[in-house]
């Protein structure tokens, strides 16, 4: 009875850590998505402002794009991971039990799905809670619910 019981609790505990790694590796290859369609609009926008002649926004854009190429190579990296841990067991042939163990990666947090930059500094990524400047670097605050007269 009692070997029925704890086969099953880790039966149940090795779906939960098979739908952790497929969910942490859809949430990598979305980030991966995300990244390319932003990196592809950047690199329109440095088009845009090449033709036009302004050479400080090129050179933002193309430093936004070095973020985005090394943001894109990480995730990549992440999804490779994830899609490896989800394949080694299952042909190992202890699927089972590791799965079980990847159940515990539910309780660790996961990062943004979309990247982040910062407008002042086109070529850094804004870090977890803190806030990015406007491009004029001067500070604002938006007040909702008020109105000047």
């Amino acid at each position: 009875m009692a070997q029925n019981l704890l086969s099953l609790i880790v039966t149940l505990l090795a779906v939960f850590g098979c739908l952790a790694l497929l969910a942490r590796l859809g949430r990598a290859l979305l980030r991966v998505g995300l990244n390319a369609a932003t990196a592809t609009a950047v690199s329109g926008f440095a088009e845009v402002s090449e033709r036009r002649g302004d050479i400080t926004g090129v050179v933002a854009r193309r430093a936004a794009q070095d973020t985005l190429r090394r943001a894109r190579r990480v995730e990549n990296a992440w999804a490779l991971g994830y899609l490896l841990l989800l394949a080694v067991p299952l042909f190992g042939g202890f699927a089972r039990e590791a799965y079980a163990v990847f159940s515990l990666l539910w309780f660790l947090p996961d990062r943004h799905v979309r990247p982040r930059l910062d407008p002042a500094h086109p070529g850094a990524a804004v870090q977890a809670g803190q806030a990015a400047e406007p491009a004029t670097g001067e500070r604002f605050r938006v007040e909702i619910g008020t109105r000047k007269r």
